[in-house]
């Protein structure tokens, strides 16, 4: 089954693994300001904030995530609980809250209480990803290391499965039957599935051409970031800490 050959589930579609990507891609708006909860040491690459606030509970990950983000003024790394980081955030306070390979380590009660919570916090969208269903991964041993070789155990363990039957309405939902082939033990007998959760709110704050052009332009900058080489980056950030102090706007 092609992307053109999407089937159509009341609001769920569902495609092979190869048209997943591109789907997506189509239905992630841009943000100025994006939530990324329980980002590990991957924060997200689908759109590139002006500030990005990666919110991460585990003391290892917080250190590896603020090595790696020090030199860019768009990261702010929260060492907080999602309870706690969530609380303390106004309503409609970020364009975006993702929650990638998240919600399947909470317990299902936790879980629809985060549901609540991103949807009073994001203005634009609230993006999810998580395996179809109950997929199991548990560390049970102390000396067990996690698959970034770090001792995140807990924070590892899946303790839910979701469907997008358990979502509340006005949820989307972009699902593959065959995505995951492997596990942390090795290559699975039979591919499990996965699936992207979006909810779109209505836009109020900007109409016309104006909401097109910064469309366009976040668009641009998170496609040039994904992108370019690494150097080109790099000499960026340099440029632009070289022209900050002398009272330049950020490059």
């Amino acid at each position: 089954m092609l992307a053109s050959e999407c089937i159509r589930h009341v609001n769920t579609r569902w495609v092979e693994k190869r048209a997943l990507a591109g789907l997506l891609r189509r239905s992630v708006l841009p943000a100025r300001v994006a939530l990324d909860v329980g980002c590990g040491i991957r924060p997200q690459t689908l759109v590139w904030p002006d500030l990005h606030i990666c919110v991460e509970g585990h003391d290892e990950y917080v250190e590896y995530l603020r090595a790696r983000c020090s030199e860019s003024p768009r990261y702010m790394v929260m060492h907080s609980s999602w309870k706690d980081a969530l609380r303390i955030m106004p309503s409609n306070s970020v364009d975006t809250v993702f929650a990638l390979d998240f919600i399947e380590h909470l317990t299902k009660g936790e879980g629809f209480e985060f549901l609540a919570q991103a949807e009073r916090v994001a203005r634009r969208q609230v993006v999810l990803f998580t395996p179809l269903g109950y997929f199991p991964q548990s560390y049970e041993e102390d000396h067990e290391t996690d698959r970034w070789g770090m001792h995140g155990g807990y924070w590892q363990t899946h303790r839910s499965g979701w469907t997008p039957e358990d979502f509340p309405a006005g949820w989307e939902f972009i699902a593959c039957r065959d995505y995951h082939t492997h596990d942390r033990h090795g290559r699975l007998d039979e591919a499990a599935g996965c699936f992207w959760a979006i909810r779109t709110f209505p836009q109020t704050d900007a109409a016309g051409a104006t909401a097109g052009l910064w469309e366009w332009q976040m668009w641009s900058q998170t496609m040039f970031h994904r992108h370019a080489p690494a150097w080109c980056l790099r000499a960026l950030r340099a440029l632009r800490a070289a022209l900050q102090p002398a009272g330049y706007v950020k490059v």
